[in-house]
């Protein structure tokens, strides 16, 4: 029997479009996975932080997670294609599982960057491989929505570990990523118990559908740039002002929590308006959220600001991927997907680096400035060529 379908305005959601096809257990991997990268990413920073290492170095190793990230993106979409990819997926999250344990209980940079490296890679697979098998079984009218609650459920787990996991930091560091590496487990265990008949992944003529995805792409980007530079150099940042490790894990968890409140009402609304116009407001906001994160001496303040942050920022991976994905036939999911994790990737990769070097030779409150550089150049864009494609429109029909 099809569950009842529930009117908001004029769009019908039907519930079992959500979550039906196995898309309840690709969220719990979701969720698991952000429950494992909220400890992960700020509490290594914070590590490195505290063991004396130089903020290049942190910038380099924070990065390195996400260019190998891009890179096994590529991977799993050249030699998998055509091909049942659970067991590269549950074997990449037990590899950054044991990477996560590993991590506390070394003190060397270069081992640092080998493990951040293949915890990067492990997780490509993951990101990949789900996000293809997710839009490849949903719905056409429910791409944004069903993209907002990934993205939530990622968002739940890593709230939850980002506020829990200082606490146990402070206490026993190698607990904590020991509480990542568990998530990483379970998120294996339901790959292999309840996705093992939707991971196949189709085989695909190469064509050109950059061209259908450029605006996505580049959304991705700065996605990754302004996310990533916030989880990983945040906890720098407000060290920095004499902050407590527990205070920090506050701050990242309002962060979450305003990308929680923010990603489902505004990919609903993505569905019914336009998933573009949506991106292009969310990206607008986030420029005044960035600018008061900074100013903002107070701990309140930084409370107040990484929430609408979150709420602005969040959004913009959902929206990115849902516009990745809508005009993109079953066969092309796997290179889109693969591009999109890619540009992510890049993005992230450069965020951490090119803001710490903005800190050590700028200041401390120029973390974000490269961030607002990027998204003022994507709201030019968005400007531009919607101008431009408006006007040729009114060329053809006059």
């Amino acid at each position: 029997m099809s569950l009842d379908l529930r009117e908001v305005g004029s769009v019908k959601i039907n519930f079992g479009k959500i979550i039906g096809s196995s898309k309840w257990a690709m969220y719990c991997v979701a969720l698991m996975v952000g429950l494992a990268m909220g400890v992960i990413n700020p509490l290594a920073t914070t590590h490195m932080t505290e063991r004396g290492l130089g903020d290049i170095w942190i910038g380099a190793i924070s990065s390195s997670y996400f260019l190998f990230m891009a890179l096994g993106s590529i991977f799993i979409y050249k030699k998998q294609r055509g091909k049942d990819i659970r067991k590269l997926l549950i074997a990449g999250l037990i590899l950054a599982a044991v990477c996560s344990i590993g991590f506390p209980l070394v003190n060397n940079r270069f081992l640092w960057f080998l493990l951040m490296s293949l915890m990067g890679a492990g997780i490509s697979f993951n990101m990949v491989g789900i996000q293809t098998a997710m839009h490849n079984v949903s719905d056409t009218s429910h791409k944004a929505l069903v993209s907002g609650m990934y993205s939530f459920c990622f968002a739940i787990g890593f709230v939850i570990s980002a506020v829990v996991g200082p606490k146990i930091y402070e206490n026993t560091a190698w607990m904590a990523f020991l509480i990542g590496a568990l998530g990483l487990c379970i998120a294996a265990a339901f790959i292999n118990f309840k996705l093992n008949n939707v991971l196949t992944i189709p085989t695909y003529s190469e064509g050109k559908i950059f061209s259908k995805i450029n605006l996505a792409l580049s959304g991705a980007f700065a996605y990754g740039f302004s996310e990533t530079t916030l989880v990983s150099l945040y906890p720098l940042f407000m060290i920095r002002l004499n902050f407590e490790p527990s205070q920090v894990g506050y701050a990242l968890g309002i962060f979450i929590v305003g990308s929680i409140l923010g990603t489902i009402p505004i990919t609903y609304l993505a569905d019914k308006i336009g998933r573009k116009k949506c991106l292009g407001l969310t990206i607008f906001f986030s420029l005044f959220a960035i600018i008061g994160v900074v100013l903002f001496e107070s701990f309140s303040g930084k409370l107040i600001a990484s929430f609408i942050a979150g709420f602005t920022i969040g959004p913009i991976y959902p929206l990115s991927l849902a516009l990745t994905v809508q005009d993109l036939t079953k066969e092309e999911l796997l290179p889109g997907a693969a591009l999109f994790t890619f540009a992510y990737g890049i993005g992230s990769t450069a965020g951490p680096f090119l803001s710490s070097v903005a800190m050590n030779y700028l200041g401390n409150n120029y973390i974000f400035s490269i961030c607002f550089l990027i998204f003022v150049i994507l709201i030019a864009y968005m400007t531009i060529s919607s101008t431009f494609l408006s006007n040729l429109i009114k060329k053809r029909e006059a």
